[in-house]
């Protein structure tokens, strides 16, 4: 499905934009363990199956990875923050502008960072990304500067050139079926251009999309605009939406009858050596990032909001005997955007101690995170609700808006999912014998 209202107006252009039909089955949660490691205000990144963030510190951003559920920072640091993708290389290492915006470092999943080159005479990197072989493309301003390896491995400077849109918030290389050829996107808000650059330093523009919204080369995964993941292959984001850019084999191909950019006055600078630095020491690599309860997560959820079923289990749970203080490990499962009746169940717990309570063949208990490695493979990150008599867990998914999906797994493994409390509460009381059902009596 091609985006509403985009126009290519690079004329007879083979290459277009079409939305990635499902592609929400491929996009990942944010996981808890991301949101404990990183404070806010990180500019967090998922790319190649790795998290990695920038995170305030005194005196700048330090870069960091996650390992595991813990973030470990590295001796990198950067003044330069929400332009940064953070991508990865072939290797694993991640792409950080470092500095004052003047410095580039391949940081290794261990911590340790390799020096890529220093921009002299104050200049600013707006933004950068890897390019096939170990190359680096950047932005000064408004043109696009493009380096790849000398014969000792550092870095030589190539072309440079005038971008076409007035803005580059967003780099990224494309794929290409041609060794001799670069393919470079540049997306951000209603423009995205392709480039392609060969061995004689031609730059085609193959593409240029007008009209376009929220579009970057990288996916929004929340609504703070600080935890993002960088698709795979020649997809970039449109519209909130994954979007693949098509035809660019064919437009390589008819490249000779396309428009060239602009060369830029000026050669690309030279990067001049910098210092490598070591990976910390453990102590000088621990993020400390205790997460607290949201502000409100103490405030009891309108029931009104909830449905039939789901309001009177609530009112049964709140109706248990008040703890002396709030439970704070179970109200910290409470997330901004957390649906209501999941919102609601937690808090009712967090704030009130049933005593075994039961719905049919529902068992309740305490809510926590579930840890299960077979759970998550069905259910993602998700809150565990109690079990069925016969052993079977249930959980809900904790991410989304509106109600929760709550999945029971049978014996065999299978997952049944329930469109939230009041879909799994409603199955059982179709399903209870006779015409008692438990949460009659707390019905408004």
């Amino acid at each position: 499905m091609k985006p509403s209202g985009v126009a290519n107006q690079i004329p007879n252009s083979p290459v277009t934009l079409t939305t990635v039909r499902d592609a929400w089955r491929s996009i990942p949660e944010v996981p808890v363990a991301v949101q404990d490691a990183f404070a806010r205000k990180s500019n967090v990144v998922l790319h190649r199956d790795r998290w990695r963030a920038l995170v305030p510190r005194a005196g700048g951003n330090v870069f960091a990875w996650l390992d595991g559920r813990v973030a470990r920072a590295t001796g990198v640091s950067s003044q330069v923050m929400f332009e940064q993708t953070l991508e990865s290389d072939e290797r694993g290492r991640a792409l950080v502008i470092a500095g004052a915006g003047n410095s580039l470092y391949a940081v290794e999943p261990s911590g340790h960072a390799t020096c890529l080159g220093v921009l002299a005479d104050r200049q600013k990197i707006n933004t950068a990304c890897w390019l096939p072989g170990g190359g680096v493309g950047l932005v000064l301003g408004r043109e696009i500067c493009i380096y790849t390896p000398a014969a000792d491995g550092q870095l030589a400077p190539r072309i440079r050139f005038v971008a076409t849109q007035p803005y580059l918030g967003g780099l990224r290389s494309l794929p290409s079926d041609d060794d001799d050829v670069i393919v470079i996107a540049s997306f951000f808000d209603d423009r995205g251009v392709v480039y392609a650059i060969d061995r004689s330093g031609r730059v085609v523009v193959l593409a240029d999309f007008d009209r376009l919204s929220l579009a970057d080369v990288r996916l929004f995964l929340d609504e703070t605009g600080d935890r993002t993941m960088l698709p795979d292959g020649p997809t970039v984001s449109v519209d909130a939406n994954l979007t693949r850019v098509e035809g660019l084999a064919e437009a390589l191909a008819e490249r000779e009858r396309l428009p060239e950019a602009e060369l830029a006055v000026d050669a690309a600078p030279e990067l001049e050596p910098g210092p490598d630095i070591a990976a910390p020491d453990p102590a000088q690599a621990t993020i400390e990032n205790r997460p607290t309860p949201l502000p409100d997560a103490h405030v009891a959820p309108s029931i009104d909001r909830l449905g039939e079923l789901t309001g009177a289990l609530i009112r049964m749970l709140r109706a248990a005997p008040k703890r002396s203080s709030p439970d704070g490990e179970i109200l910290r499962l409470i997330r901004s955007g957390m649906p209501d009746d999941l919102r609601a169940y937690v808090h009712a717990w967090a704030l009130h101690s049933p005593n075994n309570p039961a719905v049919y063949e529902f068992w309740m208990d305490a809510p926590r995170l579930e840890t299960r490695e077979f759970i998550k493979q069905h259910a993602g990150e998700s809150i565990r609700l109690g079990i069925f008599a016969s052993g079977e867990p249930i959980v809900a998914r904790r991410s989304g808006t509106g109600s929760c999906e709550v999945v029971m797994i049978d014996e065999e493994g299978v997952p049944y999912r329930y469109r939230g409390l009041e879909g799994f509460l409603l199955d059982l009381q179709m399903r209870a014998p006779g015409d008692d059902f438990e949460l009659d009596g707390w019905m408004k």
